[in-house]
């Protein structure tokens, strides 16, 4: 989480629940809600209570005064009560917003859609926001949409001389943010973006530590990864790298940015033949690379990816979401480090290969095409920071990442039955539970009686 985000008049701060703020960020609630001090009647109280989870802080920049701050934090840990038949939703879902304040004189100059779609992003997994109100009118509802939220219980103010009742709201928070987005002015966007660019990358990390702890790695590194699953792995990638080049082209093709498509063209060149790197590593290893080309079916995994960017680009004109695909890919790729390559090769040595790096050139080149400042995965940032500029494009690009960091994950997973074709001898496949439909047919069954 970035602590800093600023245009050109304000500054977006991110806090962990912090003493030292106290006094300001009170004084900003009293000055901007009447009835904060006869919520709370002790400022130390309000101090205690406010060091769970996250503080959002919005601040002049000429002057570092205090505009808008918030309070987030997970609903779990939060002062706010579930019906009892619906204790449920209260899980690992739900984000609780409280003590969001605005001078006055700044509520119609975008600092609430700024404030609420900053604090939205802190917990990027969670699905649904809720909050407390009192204004039944307040402008939070016309921007996150929320509706009254019947599965939690009213809180009702009673140590004052007129009682007040807050009534909690809930609203999804993917909506919430676009619309919160949507309302923006271009100068409050101009932060915005910046966390959208922030909110990929940190997505991209996520997907690089869930990489590299893959069974793959662990399997490389302890040689028991077989010969028979690299071999398929490797053809696995051979059959999405080899239409690389076309979809490159197709993506270029309905660009209408100049930009895009000259990114695309680049981009396209940088990749032609990549597909001989594998089928070289595959014939080292005595693979049909024939076979391979000409008459092996593309498989779930890499038919996904493949149709992923023919989907994007052809058929939705969308060609800047087919960024999706070499971002994560080689942002990836640039993340394998001389630890795994060198896993890599000791790994095949092991099986007898007498010059392993003949075996892993894709795998090794790529770390260096992909990876260093120069590399293509900085290409990629670049342009993701200039065409993915909403928050409706954001969702997008990332539910694309899902999609191929899945197709990914599978082609580096071969759901073989045996690890090896040596083992099937030993294996007792009939008393496989997984395999009893398909194998107890009475063709079988005839076959095992007679020892075959």
């Amino acid at each position: 989480m970035s602590q800093a985000y600023i245009n050109e008049e304000w500054k977006v701060e991110y806090v962990k629940g912090s003493l030292s703020l106290s006094e300001e960020i009170f004084s900003l609630r009293e000055e901007t809600f009447v009835n904060e001090k006869c919520i709370m009647n002790s400022r130390n109280v309000r101090a205690e209570s406010d060091q769970t989870g996250w503080h959002v802080l919005i601040r002049n920049i000429s002057d570092n005064i205090l505009l808008a701050a918030v309070h987030v934090l997970p609903a779990t840990l939060a002062d706010v009560e579930a019906n009892q038949s619906n204790n449920s939703i209260l899980n690992s879902s739900t984000i609780y917003a409280k003590r969001a304040a605005i001078k006055k004189q700044y509520r119609a100059k975008g600092l609430l859609q700024l404030l609420i779609y900053s604090l939205i992003r802190i917990y990027p997994e969670h699905e649904y926001l809720i909050f407390h109100l009192q204004d039944l009118n307040s402008p939070i509802r016309k921007f996150t949409k929320a509706i009254p939220a019947t599965e939690f219980k009213s809180k009702i103010i009673e140590d004052i001389d007129n009682p007040i009742e807050l009534t909690p709201f809930i609203t999804r928070t993917e909506s919430a943010m676009v619309n919160c987005f949507d309302k923006m002015d271009e100068n409050t966007r101009v932060i915005a973006r910046k966390m959208i660019f922030d909110d990929i990358n940190a997505k991209l990390e996520g997907y690089i530590d869930d990489f590299h702890c893959h069974n793959f790695w662990t399997k490389l590194k302890n040689h028991t990864l077989t010969k028979n699953e690299y071999l398929s792995i490797l053809m696995d990638m051979h059959q999405y790298v080899r239409m690389t080049t076309r979809t490159l082209a197709l993506a270029a093709a309905y660009s209408e940015s100049r930009d895009l498509r000259n990114f695309y063209i680049h981009h396209l060149k940088e990749e032609v033949d990549h597909e001989k790197i594998l089928e070289a590593d595959i014939s080292y290893l005595g693979e049909d690379v024939d076979y391979l080309i000409h008459s092996r079916p593309m498989c779930k995994a890499a038919r996904t990816i493949t149709s992923l960017g023919e989907s994007v680009i052809s058929y939705r004109q969308q060609p800047e979401m087919y960024l999706a695909v070499p971002f994560l890919l080689e942002g990836l790729a640039g993340s394998i480090e001389e630890s795994h390559l060198s896993s890599i090769v000791s790994c095949i040595k092991s099986w007898g290969v007498k010059s392993p790096r003949k075996a892993a050139n894709m795998l090794i080149s790529h770390a260096g095409f992909d990876g260093g400042h120069d590399g293509h995965h900085l290409l990629d940032q670049k342009m993701i920071q200039v065409e993915i500029n909403t928050e409706r494009k954001k969702r997008e690009l990332l539910a694309n990442m899902d999609i191929v960091f899945l197709s990914l994950s599978e082609i580096f997973d071969p759901k073989s039955i045996f690890n090896d074709i040596s083992q099937v001898e030993d294996a007792n496949i009939l008393s496989n539970p997984l395999l009893e439909n398909v194998y107890q047919t009475p063709e079988v069954t005839l076959f095992q009686n007679q020892g075959v």
